[in-house]
């Protein structure tokens, strides 16, 4: 081989040259085309030859939106939503004859929800922009003529820049090595793949290269690469658009009805010439209420009903879930226990659409070099011509020697026939094996797909508790001696046909079907842990996607490295580790942590509470807004179906926006069922999530009919209380004005109590937005009381003057509010003290003082291991039932 002699590099002696393709004849109009040669300029990126082929900047941009695309993309984004684009259209229709309330008072809301979350979208992307603008700041050295290198920045890169970049630095751009080892007289320089260094890759173990730019911005390997993020939506966001579609169909349903009740009264209201309901004044009137065109106003009746029963379906529930994650996101982010002080790493929830998910996951995939091992060899013994080196022992040994019930072994001993032998060991991350532990004993499935041997990876399966000695293997490989000697003759028909008999053969020992990837889900999600060794980067998503389809239950992924990316993107919760892999794994995750140990406090509590809270306040959303809604249809079908809302305009927007939305917002950021001592003390509690109890129908609907009663309650209480007894010591009696007002306060009343009772962690936060929230619709009603009755309609002075004197509205308050939540305080007694769930019985615990005691404790947790449950807690509850049947059979 030619020695090459060591010169400087000698940087006006660098010249044009070609990457890519060597060479090609015919269209030289596709230089520089994908595919195909790319002439750089090298040393000159400003001349004009270079500036011809006008390549693109190194400027790169990840933003969603641009200041001329905000508004009509943003816009377009919130109206795919079914409720809003509802809203829409009722607002629209607000602005004719047929609407029972003012335009302004319909479109207020929708333009106060709408705004919120385009905000949130902009602070959103302004943060994805500011990450761009740190990343294109970044600085690179770059020659600028004699020799002499200066900072720049990433964005100013061209083609042909040559760049100095030192040690622990990312390259910039796509880079071709120069070395000052070559001595370059020639204008044809010998390129190979191994002399390209790709953009957002870091130099280790070198003090410093030199390198050309021929791939710059978008046209580098790392951006042409990367795919959009897939859209990814929690199951419980899934059912609440389900739950919207029901109140709809519902919503639909009363307006039929109520219509159709209408058009039949509305034709019979003239009998012998005189009106039946002349209190309409149907004489006034050019169809609404015409006896003679029923069916036209029956028709006209139901565009009205579907705007005024509109409450039945929450506009600002989507606002509010998207501000109540954001704020779950900022506090996972703060977590102090999940900060990586080694390595100034914090957690980092990339997106808040899947923070609920955190509390349902089934099955765990993970990688492990860099996932469940540091990525940081260390030499631990060797063995040259018989002689040791070292003493250590490796954690695999450790592992190895408990499978097989042997002491440690304190050496390393050679084959006589054996010149070398070396042990070299990626140590296990701290905390792995506890943190496994406690995931299984919370029910979580954990797969293992790594690139490794088998022997390796069952060694590091036993290291880190996810085998166990006693435990049956099945192992299922292509490693028979048919398809050796199948793939020794090349037979690639014959090798996939073995290899597939082969594999059915191997699985059908514990279950018999046909379908290949069916039959080896069913025996894998059997058992207690799955290891996948010599598995690729397409096989990882593969298999992820496997598990995700076939068990249709929450899967989670995990891992450090490129090659892990197709894994992340195909769970449904990517976590990637920010470590010495690069950022790709990062970049492409949902959430970002720097610890494998992390994510028992990432998914027991915080997991654990983002599924209450969200699952807790969509089902109280509901409640309150059928409790609304459902008054309203009282009313106007007490009113002979006449669309006349019980409420006043602004009453009906305000409802939803300032007086009981401020409460679930708080909910949904601070409740706790138990603390976080508590999620990691009984990991049981995970179930609750896994097992979706807290979201499931049986739960939505029984909100659902908390609601109906409320409403039931409310409306025939203040009825039967109000009409036709004196109001007040004057004798008037209780009008529409006084009515909608009283009963409105006990809805407010009531809805703001029933979160008090629902809430079982109460903050300073909780307390101000609850009793505010009543206190400011009395503020209200008494402001907007003092505006002239052209703007304030039936609110003129209606508190000042009518209720607030009146000693029979305080009652019928109170009477009212107490009746309405008899109920549900009923049932959730009687299901806290005799069927209580699994928060309920920590809560008891906690209660009757039995949580520090160890036996008691540990009695509970038992509960949470099974057959199939890996981890250490598991092998010695194992172990110690072998020595008690033991005992048992020896006795």
């Amino acid at each position: 081989m030619r020695t090459v002699r060591r010169k400087k590099l000698h940087f006006s002696k660098i010249y044009t040259f070609r990457c890519g393709r060597a060479s090609f004849k015919g269209d030289h109009s596709q230089i520089g085309g994908p595919g195909f040669s790319r002439v750089v300029h090298c040393n000159e990126p400003g001349s004009f030859e270079a500036a011809i082929l006008n390549y693109v900047g190194n400027y790169v941009s990840s933003t969603k939106y641009t200041l001329a695309t905000f508004l009509p993309k943003s816009l377009f984004e919130q109206f795919r939503r079914v409720a809003n684009f509802y809203f829409l259209v009722t607002g629209i229709l607000a602005f004719t004859p047929l609407a029972p309330y003012s335009a302004v008072s319909a479109i207020l809301p929708l333009f106060l929800v709408i705004g919120a979350t385009m905000v949130k979208e902009g602070i959103e992307d302004w943060r994805r922009q500011q990450q761009d603008t740190e990343v294109n700041n970044r600085k690179v050295k770059v020659h600028f003529g004699d020799g002499v290198f200066e900072q720049t920045e990433w964005k100013n890169l061209r083609v042909g820049d040559i760049v100095k970049v030192e040690k622990d630095e990312f390259f910039p751009a796509d880079l071709l090595l120069l070395s000052s080892i070559w001595s370059l007289k020639s204008s044809n320089i010998p390129l190979t793949p191994q002399q390209l260094l790709l953009r957002d890759s870091k130099l280790r173990n070198t003090d410093y290269i030199y390198g050309a730019v021929i791939f710059t911005g978008q046209d580098t390997k790392v951006i042409q690469n990367s795919t959009d993020p897939p859209s990814k939506r929690s199951r419980i966001e899934k059912k609440m658009d389900k739950i919207i579609y029901f109140l709809f169909c519902v919503l639909v349903m009363l307006s039929f009805i109520g219509s159709v009740y209408f058009g039949i009264t509305t034709n019979d209201d003239l009998e012998n010439g005189t009106m039946k309901r002349w209190y309409l004044r149907p004489d006034n009137s050019t169809i609404f209420f015409d006896p003679k065109r029923a069916p036209a106003a029956a028709v006209y009746h139901f565009l009205t009903a579907v705007m005024l029963y509109s409450y039945l379906i929450p506009i600002s529930l989507y606002v509010s879930i998207e501000i109540v994650k954001v704020l779950q996101s900022i506090f996972i982010n703060q977590d102090v226990h999940m900060y990586y002080e080694e390595a100034d790493k914090p957690a980092n929830a990339r997106t808040s659409n899947l923070n609920e998910e955190l509390g349902q996951v089934d099955t765990i995939l993970s990688d492990k070099t860099g996932t469940l091992t540091c990525n940081s060899m260390e030499f631990i013994k060797c063995s040259v011509a018989g002689t040791a080196y070292g003493h250590g022992v490796t954690e695999v040994e450790k592992a190895m020697a408990r499978r097989k019930g042997s002491p440690l072994p304190n050496g390393l001993e050679a084959d006589k026939d054996t010149a070398k032998d070396t042990t070299v060991e990626d140590k296990l991350q701290n905390g792995v094996p506890e943190c496994i532990d406690k995931l299984a004993q919370a029910g979580i499935k954990i797969w293992v797909l790594t690139g490794d041997k088998m022997e390796t990876a069952i060694n590091i399966g036993f290291a880190c508790s996810l085998l166990r000695q006693g435990m049956k293997q099945i192992i299922i490989n292509l490693e028979t001696p048919k398809i050796k000697a199948l793939e020794k003759a090349e037979d690639k028909l014959a090798i996939a046909k073995a290899s597939k008999d082969s594999v059915l053969q191997q699985i059908s020992e514990g279950k018999a079907q046909d379908d290949m990837k069916n039959l080896f889900l069913e025996l894998a999600v059997g058992c207690a842990s799955v290891i996948c060794c010599r598995s690729s980067p397409k096989q990882k998503a593969l298999v992820t996607r496997l598990v995700k389809a076939g068990t249709r239950k929450t899967t989670l992924a995990i891992g450090d490295g490129a090659n892990d990316v197709g894994m992340l993107q195909e769970a449904d919760i990517g976590i990637g580790i920010s470590g010495v892999e690069g950022m790709q794994a990062v970049m492409s995750s949902d959430i970002a942590i720097a610890q494998f140990r992390f994510l028992e406090r990432l998914l027991l509590v915080h997991g654990h509470w983002c599924y209450r809270r969200i699952s807790s306040m969509i089902c109280y959303f509901f409640y309150k807004n059928i409790t609304f809604g459902l008054t309203v249809f009282l009313y106007e079908a007490h009113a002979s179906f006449s669309a006349q809302p019980a409420y006043n305009d602004w009453f009906l927007s305000f409802y939803n926006v300032f007086f009981t939305s401020l409460p679930v917002i708080a909910m949904g950021v601070f409740d706790q069922d138990v603390s976080a001592r508590f999620c990691l003390k009984f990991p049981l509690l995970y179930q609750e999530g896994v097992q979706n109890v807290l979201f499931s129908w049986r739960r939505i609907l029984g909100w659902m009919f908390n609601g109906l009663c409320t409403a039931i309650i409310i409306f025939f209480l203040c009825k039967a209380s109000l009409d036709p007894q004196a109001f007040n010591r004057n004798g008037k009696v209780a009008g529409l004005e006084i009515f909608g007002a009283t009963m409105y306060s006990c809805v407010v009343w009531v809805v703001n109590c029933q979160m008090a009772l629902a809430i079982s962690y109460f903050t300073l936060i909780q307390h101000l937005f609850i009793w505010g929230g009543v206190a400011l619709w009395y503020l209200f009603l008494l402001a907007y009381g003092a505006i002239p009755p052209r703007f304030s309609t039936t609110a003129y002075k209606v508190f000042i003057e009518c209720l607030a004197p009146s000693p029979s509205f305080w009652l019928v308050t109170i009477f009212v509010v107490i009746s309405a939540l008899i109920p549900y305080f009923s049932y959730k007694s009687i299901q806290m003290r005799f069927f209580p769930m699994y928060h309920g019985m920590i809560q008891w615990i906690r209660h009757e003082g039995h949580c520090e005691d160890p036996e008691y404790c540990n009695m509970v947790r038992q509960r949470s291991l099974r057959s199939q449950t890996v981890g250490f807690t598991a092998r010695i509850a194992a172990r110690n039932n072998r020595v008690t049947d033991r005992f048992h059979n020896h006795g």
